[in-house]
C-alpha cells in the first residue's frame, strides 16, 4: 500500500495562521512608519518656511511673531516660536497620535535657544 504524498488540511490551517498572525504585526508597524516619514517631511516642510520668513523678517517682525508670512501643513502645529535681538527658534509636532509623533526644531543664534537637546547645530533642521 502506498502512502499519499501532499499536505494534510492541518498544515494549511497551520501554516495560514502563522502567516496571518505575521500580517498582523508587521502591516501596523509599516503604516506607523510610513505616517511617520509624511510628518517628518511636512514639518521640514514648514520649518523651512519659518526659517526663510525669520531669516528675512526677523527685525522687522521681532515683536509680532504671529505676522510672520508661513502657513502649517495639514496635521502639523506649531509648539514653539520665539524670537530676541540673539536669534530665534521654532519647533513644530505631527498632530496624529501617540505613537506616530515627530517633533521637529530649528534655531538661529546660541545654542540656549534650541528647542531642544536634538537640535545641536544652528540653521539645521533636527527631528526627533
Amino acid at each position: 500500500m502506498r502512502r499519499a504524498r501532499g499536505f494534510v488540511n492541518y498544515d494549511v490551517w497551520l501554516v495560514a495562521t502563522g502567516l496571518a498572525m505575521a500580517a498582523a504585526i508587521i502591516v501596523p508597524a509599516v503604516y506607523r512608519g510610513v505616517r511617520k516619514a509624511h510628518l517628518k517631511r511636512a514639518e521640514v516642510t514648514a520649518l523651512q518656511q519659518i526659517a526663510a520668513a525669520e531669516r528675512a523678517h526677523h527685525d522687522r517682525y521681532l515683536a509680532w511673531l504671529d505676522s510672520l508670512p508661513f502657513a502649517l501643513p495639514d496635521g502639523t502645529r506649531l509648539l514653539s516660536l520665539r524670537s530676541d535681538s540673539a536669534g530665534w527658534s521654532a519647533s513644530i509636532a505631527g498632530d496624529s497620535g501617540r505613537r506616530t509623533q515627530v517633533m521637529c526644531g530649528v534655531f538661529e543664534g546660541p545654542a540656549a535657544l534650541a528647542p531642544d537637546s536634538a537640535a545641536t547645530e544652528a540653521g539645521r533642521i533636527s527631528c526627533w
